[in-house]
């Protein structure tokens, strides 16, 4: 476990969560988990934000044909029964 936080308190703050959003948006069918459910609002904010962002040619595409999303939950979220991937944040696992 020492490894795994060192390797988290030494990527920190280098953009790791704006690649999983822009993975998420890519493929939306996954779990994004943040350490609680106050910064897993911030990272769907984050994730919106990035949507905006988007050229409009794919916006149109997305309303037209429907947009699935990430699902943004905490660490105590009740994974059982879910057949999606499930995507760490670096926060999460590291305080």
């Amino acid at each position: 476990m020492e490894i795994l936080e060192k390797i988290i308190r030494d990527t920190r703050g280098t953009g790791n969560t704006t690649w999983i959003l822009q993975a998420a948006i890519e493929n939306p069918n996954c779990f994004i988990v943040a350490r609680n459910a106050i910064e897993a609002s911030t990272i769907k904010d984050m994730y919106k934000k990035l949507l905006l962002k988007s050229a409009w040619y794919r916006k149109l595409w997305w309303k037209l044909r429907g947009r699935k999303h990430p699902k943004f939950v905490s660490l105590h979220y009740d994974f059982r029964g879910n057949s999606l991937p499930v995507i760490f944040d670096n926060g999460a696992l590291f305080k």
